[in-house]
C-alpha cells in the first residue's frame, strides 16, 4: 500500500536521494572538522609549550633546592621533589622531561653549585608566571678562564676608550672643567669616562654605571625591598 513522502512503498527521486548526499556529506565534513581541530589543539599546545618557549641563558647560580618527600623502604633511600635553581635571573625548575628526553634532573641537580656560571637551556617562559617557573633542559659550565677573558676584554676597551656596546662616553664642555658628581672623592677632576659596576648586596645584584673614578669609592648605605617575594615553598609550621 503506498504511503506519501517518503514511504517504503514509494522510491526515493534522483533529486531527494541527492539532497540525501549532501546532508550526508556535510555531516561528515563536520564531524571531520571537529576531529581535526580538536586533534590539533591536543598536539599543538604542548608543542608550543614545549618547543616554542624555549631560551638559552646565562646565569649565577644562587642556591640549589629541593624538598623531602618520603623515604623508599624497599631502595633505602631518600626521596626528593620540587627540585629547582635559584639563580639571579629567577627561579627554574630541574625536572625530566619526556618530550625533551631528559631523564637526569637528579645528576643536574647536583652538578649545580651555588656561586658559579651557567649557560641553560630552558622551555615554558609564559607570561605572568603561567605554569610555573621554566624548566632546565641542558646546562654547561662557563668556566673561571672564560669569564675571566672577558673581564680582561673589558677592561682593555676601557683603556682604550672603547666603551662596551650600550654605553658612552660622556663629553664636557669645552673651557670648563668636569661638573663633580656623587660617588668621587673630594677634588678629584672627573675624565668623563663611565664605567659599570655590579653590586651585590642582599641576595641581589644592583648593576649601574658611574663615573671611572668613583669606582672604587661605592658604597651601600641601605638595602629596602620594593617588590613583593614570591614564595616557591610555604614554610612550615614548628615540629612539622
Amino acid at each position: 500500500m503506498a504511503t506519501g513522502g517518503y514511504g517504503y512503498g514509494r522510491k526515493k527521486t534522483f533529486g531527494q536521494k541527492l539532497t540525501d548526499a549532501k546532508g550526508k556529506a556535510v555531516s561528515a565534513f563536520k564531524r571531520t572538522a571537529v576531529i581535526t581541530l580538536a586533534a590539533g589543539a591536543f598536539v599543538g599546545v604542548p608543542g608550543y609549550y614545549n618547543y616554542g618557549t624555549q631560551q638559552e641563558t646565562e646565569v649565577k647560580v644562587r642556591q640549589v633546592l629541593r624538598d623531602f618527600k618520603e623515604w623508599d623502604k624497599e631502595k633505602g633511600e631518600a626521596v626528593y621533589e620540587n627540585s629547582r635553581v635559584v639563580t639571579d635571573k629567577g627561579t627554574f625548575r630541574n625536572e625530566d622531561a619526556l618530550l625533551h628526553l631528559k631523564f637526569n634532573s637528579d645528576q643536574m641537580y647536583n652538578q649545580f653549585e651555588s656561586g658559579k656560571t651557567y649557560k641553560i637551556k630552558t622551555y615554558g617562559h609564559l607570561p605572568f608566571g603561567l605554569v610555573g617557573s621554566p624548566n632546565i633542559i641542558s646546562m654547561r659550565e662557563v668556566s673561571e678562564e672564560e669569564l675571566a677573558e672577558r673581564a680582561r676584554a673589558q677592561q682593555a676597551a676601557q683603556k682604550k676608550g672603547q666603551m662596551p656596546a650600550g654605553q658612552q662616553l660622556a663629553q664636557p664642555q669645552q673651557g670648563a672643567a668636569p661638573a663633580a658628581q656623587p660617588g668621587a672623592p673630594a677634588g678629584t677632576v672627573l675624565s668623563g669616562a663611565t664605567t659599570k659596576v655590579i653590586i651585590s648586596a642582599e641576595g641581589y645584584d644592583v648593576e649601574m654605571t658611574v663615573p671611572a673614578e668613583a669606582v672604587n669609592h661605592i658604597r651601600v648605605d641601605k638595602v629596602s625591598q620594593t617588590q613583593p617575594v614570591r614564595i616557591v615553598q610555604p614554610p612550615r609550621p614548628p615540629g612539622s
